[in-house]
């Protein structure tokens, strides 16, 4: 919500699209709305759980006239996130998610744990388990690497501008 803020300074109304069911989406919604209300950003949320609840709610997204988009990353708007990509650059809503496959497919911003670097840990605990570790007693860790992923690209087309304060904490930016 703040990288979002600090690239489009004139937002004040912006679109969550989430699906409720989604382990962490309570947290994540908190932290957004609570990070909304200190930016002055009004929040509208919009739950989906399936595919016509998605096209229902950007329907209404458009009709809230929402300046700015953030979509939590789950595997129903992962698997579609080329299609919201494409549908916020028809509508000129600029749009952030967590994970940088969504920058990479076109959307905005992405800000969020490193996924290959989260898969790779993966495998020391996959090993452990091989080596017969009762998976009970091995720790709960949180991702350790953080990116930051920009598309220039869509920042262009958008015509936002890409601030030097938000270019230089940026891992990648996608020309």
């Amino acid at each position: 919500m703040e990288i979002l803020k600090e690239m489009v300074p004139k937002l004040s109304r912006v679109a969550i699209i989430a699906n409720p069911d989604h382990p962490g989406e309570s947290g994540e919604l908190g932290a957004s709305r609570a990070a909304a209300e200190r930016l002055g950003v009004r929040v509208s949320y919009y739950p989906i759980r399936n595919p016509a609840e998605l096209e229902a709610a950007l329907s209404e997204v458009v009709a809230s006239r929402a300046e700015g988009a953030v979509v939590f990353p789950d595997s129903l708007t992962n698997t579609r996130r080329s299609m919201l990509a494409t549908f916020f650059l028809k509508n000129r809503i600029p749009s952030a998610a967590g994970w940088a496959p969504y920058a990479e497919s076109g959307f905005l911003v992405s800000y969020g744990p490193d996924l290959l670097a989260a898969y790779r840990r993966l495998a020391y605990f996959v090993d452990r388990i091989i080596k017969r570790a009762k998976p009970a007693d091995l720790p709960i860790e949180m991702p350790s690497t953080i990116e930051m992923v920009i598309n220039r690209r869509t920042a262009t087309a958008l015509n936002v501008s890409l601030p030097s304060t938000i270019a230089l904490r940026a891992n990648r930016v996608i020309d």
